[in-house]
């Protein structure tokens, strides 16, 4: 889904031509490169499913990292989005070699619990609050009065807080695997309970289906 966009963004200081060319190449590119890789060896449904999830987080990271670096342009913007896209689909690919269904699935809950919570603390705190300032509407009509104008660019506590996110994410990638062996070696009550849902979860096999699994990308 990011895949069309970042190429066409990365293209489009070249011209509109260049732009429409750019997405094409990028979306085809996605499309076939995941079917090779199908083709080629087993892919579990952990592998799909955290390729997925990365690719997605991957491109929210690429546009968090273009925020905090500034970017001014659609090349800069979409370089930052397709490498955010292409390292989460990749590394969620390879950290899944091994999981089960259910660590798979914890992974990305936990990834996803760890950067709602640092966004929405920051935004609690108000850091995203763009910084404003007043001077006059026109300075060669000083009639027309003042005007408030709002800054364009993060502020530091923003940037801080975006880098806190992407880490926070990371962290908990690596914490959700752990958490899903540990709750698969509790006993499991007739009840249902979370605990008891994410242990049988956890418990899960993974499934090798080369002729019908689908690497999915963002």
């Amino acid at each position: 889904m990011a895949y069309g966009p970042a190429t066409a963004a990365l293209f489009s200081e070249s011209g509109g031509a260049a732009a429409a060319g750019g997405y094409f190449l990028g979306a085809g590119a996605s499309f076939f490169v995941a079917a090779r890789t199908v083709k080629n060896r087993a892919v579990t449904r952990a592998q799909a499913l955290r390729a997925s999830h990365g690719g997605t987080r991957g491109t929210l990271a690429g546009l968090g990292v273009a925020g905090i670096a500034g970017a001014n342009s659609g090349a800069a913007w979409g370089a930052s989005v397709l490498t955010g896209a292409i390292g989460g689909t990749v590394a969620g690919f390879v950290q899944a070699r091994g999981l089960s269904d259910g660590e798979a699935a914890s992974a990305g809950l936990f990834a996803d619990l760890a950067i709602l919570t640092t966004g929405g603390l920051a935004a609690a705190g108000g850091v995203f609050k763009r910084q404003e300032t007043e001077g006059l509407c026109d300075p060669m009509r000083p009639e027309y009065g003042n005007c408030r104008r709002s800054a364009n660019h993060l502020r530091t506590g923003g940037k801080v807080a975006i880098g806190s996110g992407i880490g926070a994410g990371i962290i908990g990638y690596a914490l959700g695997p752990r958490y899903a062996r540990r709750a698969a070696s509790l006993p499991v009550r007739s009840s249902p309970t979370a605990c008891s849902s994410v242990a049988r979860i956890a418990r899960a096999p993974m499934v090798h289906s080369p002729n019908s699994a689908v690497l999915p990308g963002p």
